[in-house]
Order: C-alpha cells, then structure tokens, then sequence
C-alpha cells in the first residue's frame, strides 16, 4: 500500500526522496497483537534551487574578498605597532646607554685629572729635589764652594 501511495510524489518531484515509516502500537494492558498505524510520509529535499546556489557563490566570493582584505589589514596593523613598539624599545635602549657611556666618561675624566696632579706634583723640582736629599743625594748648587773632603763622597764631577 505504501508503494502505491508514494509514487505520485516521486513521479512529479524525482529529486524529492520518499520513505515511509511504519509505526505499530501496544497497547500495554491488553497486549493484544500489533495493530498497524497508516504510514507517514517524510519528504527529504537535498539540494537548493540553482537560483540560490549562484547567488551564494557570488555572495561568497564578495565575502572572501572581504575577508582578504580585512585579513591584511589586521596583519598590516599588528606589524606595523609590532615594529613600532620595538623601534621604540631600541630607541630608549640605545639613550640609555648613551647615558651610561657620558656617567662612564665623566668619572674617567676625573680620575683622570686626579691622577694628573698626583704626577705633577711627584714630578716636580721640589719633590724630586726632596727625595734626591731623602736618599743621601747633594744637590749641585753650589758645588764648587764646597771644600775637597766634601768632593769626597762624590763619583763624578761635570765642570
């Protein structure tokens, strides 16, 4: 019965697939035996009119694009702040120790002075002449006033 039912639709709609169903029913208090309810008929469609198929692939495509495009403006974006942010770290990086190098230089130059006046003053006539005498040395001044037991602990003499 349900073949002769469902060929009328398959017959007009051949993409329209029909199945039917066939439901029994017990009855629990008197389990009398299974009587057949008429069947049901469940139509499946599968596809969409090509109408709106070709729709959806134009549609599609401008949502691709779209896509692309808003794709490469958010890589664009998040490089361009990316190299931003990292031309900026480089940038205080290299202030910094631009600060560090003139602290550095500064302390050199002091240290440097410092030390500049320490030979200054070890090189000068009264501290050569002071250490001369602290070592058991004569000065010239005055040399051909001493006397001959003087020129005695002298080891050369220039006239």
């Amino acid at each position: 019965m349900s073949a002769t039912f469902a060929e009328p639709i398959a017959t007009v709609a051949p993409e329209i697939e029909v199945r039917p169903s066939i439901r029994t029913e017990i009855h629990p208090e008197t389990r009398i035996a299974p009587t057949p309810v008429a069947p049901r008929q469940r139509v499946a469609t599968h596809s969409r009119p090509k109408s709106a198929t070709q729709k959806s692939k134009a549609h599609s495509i401008g949502t691709i694009w779209t896509l692309r495009m808003t794709m490469f403006v958010v890589l664009g974006s998040v490089t361009w702040s990316a190299s931003s942010l990292m031309g900026q770290v480089m940038a205080e990086s290299a202030r910094r120790e631009g600060i560090r190098a003139q602290a550095r230089a500064s302390v050199a130059m002091k240290t440097e002075s410092a030390l500049r006046q320490e030979v200054d003053q070890l090189t000068s006539d009264e501290s050569v002449e002071a250490w001369a005498q602290s070592h058991g040395m004569v000065a010239l001044d005055g040399f051909d006033k001493a006397t001959t037991t003087e020129r005695k602990g002298l080891v050369a003499l220039n006239r």
